[in-house]
């Protein structure tokens, strides 16, 4: 699964996205700059913690919740995902950021990050880095 590849010089057609909104990760937290509505968004997703963070954003399936989520993410046996995967940022180090474009649909997610704490090795949404984010209409 290897094959060459070949880069010429010539000029950028493409340009960088431009944020409308900043989700910042933090040692326990997520922060967004403002709500989130309907449509397309570029976020610009900034590691101001002091450890290694990610963020995944999953749509909640209808009567689900963060503690469904949490619960289903302790879970050792097969069981239904309590929700869809919308996007995400894999883990970033200290003053890394990213930009992620996401297509939202009005509804309820959860943001999540699954990277183990240096200090105890258990996973940063058992410390509460886990949020509930209301996508409302545009």
């Amino acid at each position: 699964m290897a094959r060459p590849l070949t880069v010429v010089e010539g000029p950028s057609v493409a340009a960088m996205p431009i944020p409308d909104a900043v989700l910042d990760l933090t040692d326990y937290a997520f922060t967004l700059s403002k709500p989130l509505t309907a449509g397309t968004h570029v976020l610009r997703v900034r590691n101001a913690g002091s450890q290694p963070h990610m963020a995944l954003l999953w749509r909640l399936h209808q009567g689900k919740s963060v503690a469904d989520v949490v619960r289903w993410m302790d879970t050792t046996g097969p069981a239904t995902a309590p929700v869809t995967l919308v996007g995400g940022v894999p883990d970033l180090d200290r003053g890394q950021s990213v930009e992620l474009v996401l297509d939202l649909i009005p509804g309820r997610y959860a943001l999540i990050c699954l990277v183990d704490d240096i200090h105890d090795h258990k996973p940063h949404y058992a410390h509460g880095m886990v949020r509930e984010v209301l996508i409302g209409e545009k």
